[in-house]
């Protein structure tokens, strides 16, 4: 049960890590937008690819955690 827990936890943090990003890219895009309108395209490419990065590597992160459970349970 502990270790079902500590993925769960693991999850949740690596999700709101990922909130965080994706929340800073956006106030830096909107920033960034104000001041000059060239950079809006590649500011949105940019926080695209932190929010792909991000699920992916929590997706990553949970699937290794998952059998490195599944190997010690056993």
């Amino acid at each position: 049960m502990d270790s079902r827990k500590y993925v769960n936890s693991t999850v949740e943090k690596n999700k709101n890590i990922i909130m965080i990003l994706v929340l800073i890219a956006t106030a830096c895009a909107g920033f960034i937008s104000c001041v000059n309108d060239k950079t809006i395209s590649f500011l949105i490419i940019l926080m695209f690819t932190v929010c792909v990065i991000g699920i992916l590597s929590l997706l990553l992160i949970t699937q290794v955690l998952k059998r490195y459970l599944a190997v010690t349970a056993k």
